[in-house]
């Protein structure tokens, strides 16, 4: 399959596009397609050298250290736990576990709960409190079993 060749379809349209605002544009609003045109040319030529150095490639840069992944992972459990004692847990709850993603925690532990917890389940409901915006509540049930 060949790669596509990202500049230099942009300046093929570029130039038509140049072509038209000389002919049938005013100096000022000429002058002004032409900078646009020329941007878009830049950006042009950048993506197509990000796309030949094989720039998407690479692993995505993590800025978090070793720390900061322990310390999410301790916050997780400590959400986790609290809904296994039975507790509902919501975004007013963040600072109590120190999470600033509650959204990121409780998607984790709903990842964990399908793999490693297959006897419990993850419930949510929306809250609607005077004065708020919706925001859900969750907490943890045990799957009854079938005999």
């Amino acid at each position: 399959m060949n790669t596509i060749k990202i500049d230099k379809r942009y300046e093929e349209e570029l130039a038509g596009i140049r072509k038209i605002a000389e002919k049938f544009l005013p100096l000022g609003a000429r002058n002004a397609v032409m900078n646009k045109c020329s941007k878009l040319s830049r950006y042009a030529q950048k993506a197509a050298a990000q796309l030949e150095r094989g720039h998407y490639r690479t692993a995505a840069y993590d800025a978090r250290t070793n720390e900061d992944i322990a310390a999410q992972a301790r916050c997780k459990k400590a959400v986790f736990e609290a809904m296994l004692a039975g507790r509902h847990v919501d975004l007013r709850n963040a600072a109590e576990f120190h999470v600033s993603q509650m959204h990121t925690a409780i998607a984790q532990i709903r990842r964990d709960i399908d793999r490693k917890h297959p006897d419990l389940i993850l419930c949510d409901e929306w809250v609607r409190l005077e004065g708020t915006r919706p925001f859900k509540s969750y907490w943890i049930i045990e799957k009854e079993v079938q005999s």
